[in-house]
């Protein structure tokens, strides 16, 4: 490939997304709303289930952090992570 074709490479973050990434999105708004307040829970992300599907993860502390969370936001699964304090260094 010349340096001719690499500059015809454009770069468009959005152009890849799977059908209904705003549905994700939506979600992942709608967690952070939901549950940042909450005691314990230290962070909401957006992931693929095992299945290949979108869903919400939440970093939570414990156990009864875990138990506490809703199965879905937006239609979307809610997978727990116990992920123990998180702190900077």
């Amino acid at each position: 490939m010349n340096q001719d074709e690499n500059a015809a490479l454009s770069y468009n973050p959005g152009e890849h997304r799977q059908a209904g990434s705003d549905g994700i999105q939506n979600a992942f708004v709608e967690a952070e709303r939901q549950l940042m307040h909450r005691d314990g829970v230290k962070g909401v992300g957006m992931m693929k289930t095992a299945d290949g599907k979108d869903g919400i993860v939440v970093y939570v502390v414990d156990q009864r952090v875990l138990s506490q969370l809703p199965a879905t936001v937006g239609g979307f699964p809610v997978v727990g992570e116990i992920t123990g304090e998180i702190r900077a260094l």
